[in-house]
């Protein structure tokens, strides 16, 4: 079930909103501590990246693979 219900854009965008400051404030905290331990050593940096990045596109897969659009279906896009 999605937050989006009945017009609530504005109740939507607040939670997405409060969603992002967490997130953002979760990876200042990571990127603190990692940098220690990824300076000087390129191939670990490099590894942590492609690592990071892996996560990203998996997490993004998997939010857009949850959607289900009520205004959308197979007939309107033929």
């Amino acid at each position: 079930v999605h937050q989006a219900r009945r017009d609530n854009v504005a109740d939507v965008a607040a939670k997405d909103s409060s969603q992002e400051t967490l997130v953002n404030g979760a990876g200042l905290l990571l990127s603190l501590l990692l940098l220690p331990l990824l300076d000087g050593r390129p191939w670990l940096t490099w590894a942590t990246l492609v690592l990071l990045m892996a996560a990203h596109l998996g997490a993004n897969l998997a939010a857009i693979g949850s959607l289900n659009f009520t205004s959308l279906n197979r007939p309107r896009l033929r």
